[in-house]
């Protein structure tokens, strides 16, 4: 299985209850949350891009409030 990393910044995360809410919508997805940091306000995720698209874990962000903003890196 090939795996990706996807790094996204969810600027409207205002505490820790919103990024438990972040992460466990994502793993209902099916990708693994490798980290997130509430003060950078960014999660990482790792997923199999044959079953799941950074676009899909994009929208499953957006459809729970907290609409990732492009990467600036």
């Amino acid at each position: 299985m090939t795996t990706e990393t996807m790094t996204l910044h969810l600027p409207t995360l205002h505490c820790d209850g919103c990024m438990k809410a972040a992460r466990k919508e994502l793993e209902r997805t099916g990708a693994t949350v490798e980290s997130s940091d509430m003060t950078t306000k960014r999660v990482t995720v790792i997923f199999d891009p044959e079953t799941l698209s950074r676009e899909s874990l994009e929208a499953a962000m957006e459809a729970v409030g907290f609409p990732p903003e492009e990467q600036t890196e």
